[in-house]
């Protein structure tokens, strides 16, 4: 067996056995339904819930919301389109932005997929948040 195929055939075992492990379909559910899950199991005060549901209802779901957690975490130029495509002052997209990596981490930590594509490198804030384009250092937009 060559070396390629051993490292195949261990790499799925060495994440069960580490914990990393992800199963492919679990990448099937598509953004919406694992957010609504996300927002109504999150222990926000009401104010925030409020606007945590407003900003998903109307500026996340109706360009994401039928995209596939897998197909949104293979291309981050999906989020960059919807991020450059949001006619939001800066503080309110950078809001959404936020909102919305949080989903991506809790997708994460429930092994639905491996990375987060808000945070990718080629995803930028764009002309919507002219100060995060500003910043040094980490993505003022991500959450981790």
């Amino acid at each position: 067996m060559a070396v390629a195929d051993r490292w195949h055939k261990t790499r799925p075992q060495a994440g069960l056995d580490d914990g990393s492990y992800t199963d492919p379909a679990s990448g099937n559910v598509t953004f919406r339904p694992y957010a609504e899950d996300w927002r109504k199991n999150r222990t926000h005060d009401v104010n925030t819930a409020e606007r945590v549901e407003r900003q998903l209802r109307l500026h996340v779901y109706p360009v994401i919301g039928h995209r596939t957690m897998r197909e949104l975490g293979k291309r981050p130029s999906l989020t960059q389109a919807w991020i450059a495509g949001m006619k939001l002052s800066p503080l309110s997209a950078l809001q959404v932005i936020r909102t919305v990596s949080s989903v991506y981490i809790a997708a994460i930590d429930d092994g639905v997929v491996t990375r987060n594509p808000v945070q990718a490198q080629s995803v930028l804030p764009g002309r919507s948040c002219p100060s995060a384009r500003r910043s040094r250092g980490p993505s003022p937009w991500s959450t981790r």
